[in-house]
């Protein structure tokens, strides 16, 4: 069997080899289909990693004249082997354009950062860094999404839920994005937003600095706002309407130290927030029971503490039912309330 080798093909493409040589190689490649694939494989991968100064020996345009002129000679009439002159050619090319690919200079690769999704448990409150050392303090039932790494221009974190953020202080401003129509933006400064899906209303409470409040009016024109230290803001979701008065800055991040506190607050916006607390489901059989508000302060009380307190405030009463396993496998005490 004819020992097909590197040498073997340059000088066959090159015409270098002897007539009796050179008639071997064509009578062991016409000899089976089988041989004339492997040669074609050799052939390729010879001339895609040859090395630079083999290839610098190739004279392109001379190969080509050369291996045209023999085929015509020898079989003008057999258009298969033309066809092979045809891919001989183009297979010739491959290394030379490769060569020229690796030495011409590449131009800077753009690495783009993949995004990191946190997300909190109900009852769970998560502490982390971000890329650029701002600290973020997550209540229940939240997520935030962000770039592995910040670009230079800004940097800028997606919110659900509620957010403690402690801004490090970088030239580049820093933005908190809450779906397409509200977002703040801070440069360095500590502040709170609240902005849970099922709400009403966004909340955002300045602890020190100032930030930027950008929204969309209810007649869809951005608008800009400033928030002061110990201001907060409420913007309405259903009225696209803003409002800024003093606020309570204990009563607004006492979640962060596993605390509750209630101002006059309506029932509804009580039972959301206990059920994220405490990871427990509300079943309201009267809808008279929205009618109540609550005011309090619970530091790590036991729900049924907290349910005893509404019981005794308002003459709601509840029942705790046994535990059931929701569509998404996840097993919740459910609270009956009834007037």
């Amino acid at each position: 069997m004819l020992n097909l080798n590197k040498d073997i093909i340059n000088r066959y493409i090159l015409e270098k080899l002897s007539k009796d040589e050179m008639e071997k190689v064509e009578a062991w490649r016409k000899a089976s289909p089988e041989n004339e694939l492997l040669f074609k494989k050799l052939f390729f991968v010879q001339q895609a990693s040859a090395d630079l100064h083999i290839i610098d020996s190739i004279d392109i345009d001379e190969a080509l004249i050369r291996l045209k002129s023999t085929v015509n000679k020898k079989e003008k009439k057999n258009q298969t082997r033309l066809l092979f002159v045809k891919l001989a050619a183009a297979i010739l090319l491959i290394p030379t354009l490769v060569l020229i690919g690796y030495y011409i200079p590449r131009p800077t690769t753009q690495v783009i950062p993949h995004l990191v999704e946190v997300s909190t448990n109900p009852g769970v409150i998560s502490t982390f860094i971000l890329p650029d050392s701002t600290q973020v303090c997550l209540n229940a039932g939240s997520k935030l999404t962000y770039p592995s790494d910040f670009g230079p221009e800004k940097r800028w974190v997606n919110l659900t839920g509620e957010g403690y953020f402690n801004v490090k202080k970088r030239e580049n401003p820093f933005f908190v994005n809450i779906g397409l129509t509200y977002s703040i933006k801070v440069l360095g400064t500590q502040f709170n937003v609240c902005a849970y899906a099922d709400d009403d209303f966004i909340k955002t409470t300045l602890v020190n600095g100032r930030v930027q409040l950008n929204y969309q009016s209810a007649n869809d024109i951005e608008k800009v706002s400033f928030l002061k230290e110990n201001e907060a803001s409420f913007y309405s979701k259903v009225y696209k309407g803003m409002k800024i008065k003093n606020a309570d800055i204990d009563a607004d991040i006492a979640w962060k130290y596993g605390r509750i506190v209630f101002d006059n607050q309506p029932l509804k916006q009580v039972i959301k927030t206990l059920s994220r607390f405490y990871n427990v489901t509300f079943i309201v059989q009267n809808k008279n029971i929205y009618k109540s508000a609550i005011t309090g302060k619970f530091n790590n009380e036991q729900l049924p503490q907290v349910l005893s307190y509404i019981k005794e405030a308002t003459g709601i009463k509840y029942k705790i039912n046994k535990p059931v396993v929701t569509p998404d496998g996840i097993s919740k005490v459910e609270i009956v309330l009834t007037k």
